[in-house]
This record gives C-alpha cells, structure tokens and sequence, in this order.
C-alpha cells in the first residue's frame, strides 16, 4: 500500500521512491523554501535503513536537497506505517 501527502494535488512520490526505497513509503509536504516547493520522502531502503529524503521539482526533474536518517520521533511515527 502506497501512503502519500501531497499538496494542491501533486504527486511526486513514484519516481524518487522508487530507485532507493521498498515500495511502502510516505511523503508529507515540507516548507517551502523561496516560493519551491519541498517534500519530506519517509522510508525504509532495500539495506533496511530508514531514511528521510527532502526533495523538490524543477523542470520535471526531482532534486533531491538532502537526506538523513530518521529520528527517534520520527521512527517512532512512521516505521510502522513503512515496515
């Protein structure tokens, strides 16, 4: 089951998802950063670390800004919807 966020009817969460994570993942809206806008991507890779992925759009192509490995917050919010 696929679970996305996504903001004013976009959804981005297929083509930077799927190169690095399992096929359950989660992608929030994240702040907006000089009128771009950014997504969080939430999941866990093929390794089985759980990472976290901000990323935005420009000129149809996904950038990704950068990426860490998930807090204990957020680990504790989203693994279970991931695993």
């Amino acid at each position: 089951m696929l679970q996305t966020l996504a903001t004013e009817g976009e959804d981005y969460s297929g083509g930077v998802s799927t190169a690095v994570f399992r096929l359950k993942h989660v992608v929030l809206a994240a702040k907006t950063v000089k009128r771009e806008k950014r997504w969080k991507l939430l999941g866990k890779t093929f390794a089985g670390r759980y990472l976290v992925v901000i990323f935005t759009v420009r000129r149809k192509l996904f950038r990704a800004v950068t990426a860490y490995d998930m807090n204990a917050n957020e680990r504790r919010t989203y693994a279970p919807k991931i695993d």
